[in-house]
């Protein structure tokens, strides 16, 4: 065994140890989406096999949706998305086979340096409860969005727009004698 061998052996060994026993899904990936190290919580999450995370390889039948059964976007983009702006971006995802839902998680995908690489962490944890309450999007007196919501939109489109070097645009409407 080459030296690199074994200290590949000690950072995976290092790894298990400490990221096996945390109760949420653990991803790191590159640039480009390719995930470099995961955890069983993440794989069941996920509704895939550890090593299926790891090659990339997909069931055709799987599927990842937004709450509003849109595709989500690929790894890849969310990847270069987050390490484009420097800002975490913080999502629920839907787990879909043959069009079912299968599982509702949280995924927070942050952008950090491992050993002077550009890398992106992402959290993942099931949903047990509506999404927008859970995360205080929605008021819990009325159930309208509300400013956390409008707050996160807004910065989610700046970034999308900074990355794709695109224009947003935000309309204010005031409405007097509505009723």
């Amino acid at each position: 065994m080459s030296v690199v061998d074994v200290a590949a052996a000690r950072l995976a060994s290092v790894w298990d140890d400490n990221i096996s026993g945390l109760n949420v899904g653990v991803l790191l990936t590159d640039e480009r989406g390719q995930v470099l190290a995961t955890n069983d919580v993440a794989a069941e999450l996920m509704q895939l096999a550890k090593a299926d995370l790891l090659t990339g390889s997909r069931p055709a039948d799987w599927h990842l949706r937004d709450d509003t059964g849109a595709s989500m976007p690929d790894w890849a983009e969310l990847a270069g998305q987050v390490l484009r702006a420097g800002s975490p971006l913080s999502i629920p995802m839907v787990i879909a086979r043959n069009g079912q839902p299968l599982s509702r998680i949280w995924a927070d995908y942050h952008a950090v340096q491992v050993r002077g690489r550009s890398r992106v962490l992402i959290l993942l944890q099931p949903v047990h409860t509506d999404v927008p309450h859970s995360r205080g999007l929605l008021d819990p007196l009325t159930g309208l969005p509300g400013r956390v919501l409008l707050l996160d939109r807004l910065e989610q489109s700046l970034v999308r727009a900074r990355c794709r070097g695109t224009l947003s645009t935000l309309v204010l409407i005031d409405v007097h004698q509505l009723a």
